[in-house]
C-alpha cells in the first residue's frame, strides 16, 4: 500500500490546536462525568458491605471494590477486543451495547 502525498482534507482549513483552558475544561467535564458514573456504585458497595456484616464492613467493602477493579481491568479490554472482531446483523456496537445494558441491569433487578 502506498500513502498518498495529498492530505485527506485538501480543501478544508488547517486545524488549529486547542487552548490550555479548553483542555482543562474538557478534562474537568470528563472528570465530572466519571464521578457521576462511578460514585453511586461505590456508595452502593459500602452500603452492601454494611448490610452483609456490619462488624467487618471495611474488609468486605475493600474486597468488593478490588473485585470490581479486577473485573473492569480484565473485562473492558476483552469485551472491546470481542466487539471489534464481531460482525452481528444489527451492527457491531449496537449489539454489544444492548448486551452490556442487559447485563448491567441484573444487579438492579
Amino acid at each position: 500500500m502506498s500513502v498518498a502525498a495529498e492530505p485527506s482534507r485538501p480543501h478544508a482549513a488547517p486545524l488549529a490546536p486547542v487552548s490550555r483552558s479548553w483542555l482543562l475544561l474538557f478534562g474537568l467535564a470528563w472528570f465530572g462525568l466519571w464521578l457521576l458514573i462511578m460514585l453511586p456504585g461505590q456508595f452502593m458497595v459500602v452500603k452492601l458491605a454494611s448490610i452483609i456484616d456490619p462488624a467487618d464492613k471495611v474488609a468486605i467493602g475493600s474486597f468488593l471494590i478490588s473485585e470490581m477493579a479486577v473485573v473492569i481491568l480484565v473485562g473492558v479490554p476483552t469485551i472491546g477486543w470481542l466487539c471489534d472482531r464481531s460482525r452481528p446483523r444489527f451492527g457491531r456496537r449496537r449489539t454489544w451495547a444492548l448486551g452490556g445494558l442487559l447485563v448491567a441491569t441484573i444487579p438492579f433487578a
